[in-house]
Formats: C-alpha cells, structure tokens, sequence
C-alpha cells in the first residue's frame, strides 16, 4: 500500500514528539514539563489555544487545578477557560473520563447553551482526560486555518493521553508527600495555593500565617508592595476558609467616590446593592485599603465591629461576611503621618501578614523568571530556551522596584528580542533603549510568526499598558490622566489585560 509524503511526515512528527516525551520522565520541574508537553501537543494537531493542567482531587471534587500551563492564550481566554469552559466541556470529560470531541461547540446541542461559547465564539474543540485517576486533562480548541479536530486528532489526543498519564502519576505520587527541601509543599496539600508560584522559605511562613488565618473569621490584613502577591493570597485565604461557599468581592479601595458609604453599603434610593451586601455570606476583600480617605475609614471600621449598619435602602442589621484588606504601606506608619485612623489601625493591625518583595524571596527569582518565560513565549507560540547564568547573575543584582509587574514586563519584552532561537542573555533581559530600537519590527515581509490580529492587538495593549503603569509606580489615577482615559475605564482596562495585581498576584504570590 503506497503511503503519500503527508502521511509519512505526519508518522515522523508523531515519532519524534513520542520519544521527546519518553525523556521527559522526572517530575521535578512539573511547570516545565507542563510548559513542554502542551507546546508539543498544540503544534502537533495545529491547535490555536491549549491548556493542560493536573487537579489536586479526582473528579467530581476535582475542584481548581494544582498545576496548570496555558498555550496561545491571553487573559481573557485563559480566565473563559479556567472559569466558564472548565463547567462544561472540561467537567464532562473528567467526569466521563473519555475524549470530548466537538467539531462546533458553537452548534452543539448542550456546549451552545453555554454563555462563554457564544461570546468567544468557540468552535472546534478536543478534550482528554490524563492519568489513571483522570486529575490531568488536556484541551485544545480551535485549529489554525479554521479547520476542525477529526478523528485523527482525537486518536492522536487519546495516544498522547496515555504516553504522559504515567508521568502524570508521577507527578501527583511525588508531589503528595511533603519535600523537605520546599517549606511551601506542607501547606500545599489539597491543592491549597495552587497556581502561586513560590518554594522560598519567605513563601512558606507567608503560607503558613495565611493557612492559619483562613481557620478563623478575624480580619486580615496583607501588606507589601504593589505586584508581590496579596490579591491571590486573598483568594487563597477564602478558599481554605468556612466561608469559600460565599461570594468573594473585589473593591478597589482607591475607586470608592466620597466617604464610600454609597459603595460600601448602597445609596440610600435603595436601587443599587452595596458591597458589603453583595458579599453577605463571604469575604469582603479590600485592595489597597491604605487609599482609602478618612471618612471611608470610618465606615469601614462600623463593618469591621460587626454592629448593626444602616444600608443604603433603610434597613439595619449585622454584616455577615469577612473582611480582608492589603496595602502597600504598613498602616502604623500611616497612622503616625494622620492618615490612617486609630480605630481601623487597631482593628486590622492584629492580623497583619507581611508579603515579601521579590527581593525577599531567594530562589523564587529564578523560579519567577522562568515561569513567567515560559508562558510569555507559549502565548507568542515561541520554543523557550531558558535564560543564561549571566540573566540569571543580573537579574539577582537588580533592584526590583516594581517587583513582579516589572518582572513580567521585561521577561516579556526579552521573550520577542530572542525571538525563541536562544536562551535570554543580561543584555536582554535588561536592554538598553538602542537595543529597543534596533529590536523594531522588521518591515514586510514579517519575519517570525503571525499572531492573529485580536491576540496581536491584546498583547500590545497589555504590555503597553503595563509599561505605562511602571512609568507612574503603579499609579492608576496619573496613568489614566497620562493615556487620557477615565479612571474607571482604566480600571477597566487593567482588569481586562488581567494587570490589576491578578498576574502580579499569581505571580508573586
């Protein structure tokens, strides 16, 4: 029987990919090896967008993913994935523990009645389970070219499956018993913290208070700089709480208007809900509480005593939720410049958490750089090749003013001058501005790999906006006055791009 050229070739890919994975057999560096798996996955089958994550429990109480790697995704596709797919075509092939094969979710009878797939449009899909247990699964959606996954893709997903499901086991065998050498694994276990990258002895007493605290319902209080991790941690610490079951509300210190009662507990016609109502039942988590004005304080302390308030609407009664707040500046210290109240100082000082810099953090730096490295050039569909001990030596003499917002802006920024041919070298990593400008796009023909024009577009507004950010020192209010844009809607940008401490936090955290 003749075999044609296409056939053969696509055999030969298929060969080579098999006996890279057969060397990929020590499950020491699991984000690596996640990083490497899904890029040669993706390629492969020629998938646009991948994901492929290991869960902390076997379905049904698989619950969030202990370790996760994205392909081809900005913010806005990973968080669809992460938080509206993972409900549908993830659930149901972790349940069934079969492939999902969906030429259309779009025009498929039970996927299209999903919000998420008619507003990002998802069209073919296909959807393994990974490992004996079925913890892993492995995703990829929509093929380039606008072709669909056929069979032959599903047949190469299922090979594939069970070629890395053993070391999937691995993984999950090694990681379940506690590493001496990581003082973060104890506080891991059960999928805790999964997704904050960190294994510094600085990261494990972060983990450790931050576990302790979530066992009670006192008010928390996580201080460090801007980018080094309190949001996620805030989340982290709902999570492991009694109230994980509630909501888990978001305010923006800095965005409350006035003395912030008409935010806080609703205006008084009644036809807008106050936030501390929204979060009744849950965590109230206020992001950098040390901007808020006086008269603000003073209504946040009548929700910290836990007395009956007065809402906007009229009604009177004790508020049922958990406050968490963090701030860039120690709140002592404020408290002696006038700024900050005694009554709040006294209410949130006794559960202060102190997050380290990324200068505190030891090891971590490496860790955060190759992280960050990998997943900059997975969504720029670029081979990573590491950073150079000379990268490695500067970036531990740096000063990280910015911390991990600096951090990731200028990985990403190294990641397109080497363009996925070498590893990054201190020159790049740290470029002066000539090596900017002799590091312009090339005029046409483009030399590299096209990126769709909304991938395209959403990765120069992030890190445009990111670099506008760095330019004012995390200052929303003058880098919205800068750009010319309200401040609401910069808000709103930096939400979207996911710069509003979410990356920084998952980061650094």
């Amino acid at each position: 029987m003749d075999v044609e050229p296409d056939e053969l070739t696509a055999v030969r890919r298929e060969r080579e990919l098999f006996a890279q994975f057969l060397e990929l057999r020590a499950p020491s560096d699991v984000d690596g090896l996640l990083a490497d798996a899904l890029l040669a996955a993706a390629r492969q089958v020629g998938a646009r967008r991948g994901y492929l994550a290991i869960y902390a429990q076997a379905p049904p109480a698989a619950g969030p993913p202990r370790w996760s790697r994205a392909y081809g995704c900005d913010d806005h596709d990973l968080r669809t994935i992460q938080e509206e797919v993972s409900r549908t075509i993830i659930d149901d092939t972790l349940q069934r523990r079969r492939v999902t094969l969906v030429p259309s979710a779009m025009g498929h009878p039970k996927y299209a009645q999903a919000d998420s797939v008619q507003a990002n449009r998802i069209t073919s899909v296909v959807c393994a389970p990974v490992g004996s247990d079925g913890r892993g699964i492995l995703y990829l959606q929509e093929r380039r070219g606008g072709g669909v996954f056929l069979a032959e893709h599903e047949a190469f997903v299922v090979r594939l499956g069970q070629l890395i499901g053993p070391l999937v086991d691995r993984i999950i065998a090694t990681h379940d018993e506690v590493d001496p050498s990581d003082p973060t694994v104890p506080w891991r276990r059960g999928g805790r913290f999964a997704g904050i990258v960190g294994r510094s002895e600085a990261m494990g007493r972060v983990f450790r208070l931050v576990f302790r605290a979530a066992q009670d319902d006192e008010p928390v209080l996580l201080v460090g700089p801007a980018g080094t991790g309190k949001t996620l941690l805030a989340r982290a610490l709902h999570d492991q709480g009694a109230r994980a079951e509630g909501p888990f509300v978001h305010v923006a210190c800095g965005s409350l208007e006035g003395d912030g009662r008409a935010d806080l507990l609703g205006d008084a016609a009644g036809e807008r809900a106050g936030l501390a109502e929204v979060a009744q039942g849950g965590t109230l988590y206020l992001h950098h509480v040390d901007a808020l004005s006086v008269p603000a304080q003073r209504v946040l302390v009548e929700l910290l005593e836990k007395r009956a308030v007065r809402f906007g609407d009229g009604t009177v009664a004790r508020p049922d939720l958990r406050i968490v707040a963090s701030a860039r500046t120690r709140l002592d210290r404020l408290a002696d410049q006038g700024k900050v109240i005694g009554e709040l100082l006294a209410r949130l000082q006794a559960g202060r958490i102190d997050v380290p810099g990324v200068g505190e953090r030891g090891d971590d730096l490496e860790l955060l750089l190759s992280t960050f490295g990998r997943e900059q050039a997975a969504r720029q569909h670029l081979p990573w090749h590491g950073l150079t001990t000379e990268a490695l030596q500067a970036a531990r003499a740096h000063e990280w003013t910015h911390h991990v917002r600096e951090l990731v802006s200028l990985v990403a920024q190294a990641v397109l001058l080497v363009d996925g041919k070498r590893p990054i070298d201190a020159d790049e990593l740290f470029p002066t501005s000539d090596d900017l400008l002799d590091a312009a796009p090339p005029a046409l023909p483009f030399e590299g790999p096209l990126l769709p024009w909304r991938d395209a577009k959403r990765a120069f507004e992030a890190s445009y906006l990111a670099h506008a950010l760095q330019e004012h020192d995390g200052n929303v209010t003058a880098t919205a006055r800068t750009l010319g844009v309200s401040r609401s809607r910069m808000f709103a940008l930096l939400n979207e791009r996911g710069l509003r401490d979410e990356e920084d936090d998952r980061a650094a955290g």
